[in-house]
């Protein structure tokens, strides 16, 4: 097994689904990624959102579907950490979206170690949420090569929400872009200043000075 599928729905619950297999790569793409897509999954059941609003799984968790008034957060993770090499992930590959932009739909996706869009994503996506990696990075793998056309290659990411990452996050590689999301637009959510999503990670409200310099 290689973790869970999530699917969000408007009426307060989600779809749980066992992923058994992954899709493997295009032929002759020699990407050392994998693909990070599903391929079959088994559904687990139906379930109510939790009323604390937290969705942990010990596993890599890919989710998707719909939100009309939910707030969520869902974290893939192992506890106690089980170190870089065991670490899990979130991966988005098909739309999550709000129904509301007022505020009261909230998605956060907490990987522990990074959140990824995977190969045989949408070619147009939308994601909904703030997106954290713990330890890694937000972003997609560079299939490089030229087999693994046509995926290799995506129109636009949309993402409402925010990116924390502990590394450099990137969705496209190449100038022009050779592989990845030719198009990113990367839109800040306001709301997630005052009204986070549960549980979801805070800032210190004060600021460290870095550097200065005094300009004449």
């Amino acid at each position: 097994d290689d973790g869970y599928r999530v699917v969000l729905k408007t009426n307060d619950t989600f779809d749980l689904y066992r992923v058994n297999t992954l899709q493997n790569l295009p032929s002759g793409c020699s990407s050392s990624w994998g693909s990070w897509s599903t391929n079959a999954t088994t559904l687990i059941g139906n379930y109510p959102f939790p009323a604390n609003g937290l969705i942990f799984l010990e596993d890599h968790v890919w989710v998707e579907g719909t939100l009309d008034g939910g707030r969520l957060t869902i974290v893939a993770a192992q506890v106690p950490d089980p170190g870089s090499s065991s670490r899990k992930s979130m991966t988005v590959n098909n739309n999550i979206l709000y129904t509301n932009y007022d505020g009261s739909d909230a998605v956060a996706l907490i990987g522990q170690d990074n959140v990824n869009v995977g190969l045989y994503s949408l070619d147009n996506l939308r994601i909904d949420a703030a997106l954290v990696a713990q330890h890694g990075r937000v972003g997609r793998y560079s299939y490089s090569d030229t087999d693994c056309a046509p995926y290799r290659n995506r129109n636009t990411l949309t993402l409402y929400g925010t990116i924390v990452t502990a590394l450099q996050y990137g969705f496209a590689y190449g100038d022009p872009v050779t592989n990845g999301y030719s198009l990113r637009n990367l839109i800040y959510d306001a709301h997630l200043l005052y009204t986070p999503p549960p549980f979801f990670p805070e800032t210190d409200s004060f600021y460290d000075v870095i550097s200065w310099e005094e300009l004449e």
